[in-house]
C-alpha cells in the first residue's frame, strides 16, 4: 500500500464519506429497528452466496453512530465471515 496514512495490509484511508451520512446506496445490508420498544436502530449485513452463516459479528458505532462508512466496513467483514 502506497499511502503514507496506513500501514501495509491496512484496510486503507478512510473511504470518502461524511460523518453525518446515513446512506444506504451501495450497501449490502439493511437498517431495522429492535428491541421491546423497537427504538434501538441497528444496520444488518449477512454472507453473500449459497448456504446461511450461523456465525454473527457485532460491531459498536463511535460517537458518530450508524453511517455510511460503518455499513461498508460492516459489509466487509460480513463477506469475510463465511
Amino acid at each position: 500500500m502506497t499511502t503514507s496514512c496506513c500501514p501495509d495490509n491496512s484496510w486503507g484511508a478512510p473511504l470518502h464519506v461524511s460523518h453525518g451520512t446515513k446512506s444506504l446506496d451501495g450497501a449490502r445490508g439493511e437498517l431495522c429497528k429492535i428491541g421491546p420498544s423497537k427504538d434501538l436502530e441497528i444496520y444488518v449485513s449477512r454472507p453473500q452466496g449459497e448456504g446461511a452463516s450461523q456465525k454473527a459479528l457485532c460491531v459498536l458505532t463511535d460517537v458518530y453512530g450508524l453511517q455510511s462508512r460503518l455499513f461498508a466496513i460492516c459489509d466487509k467483514l460480513a463477506a469475510e465471515l463465511q
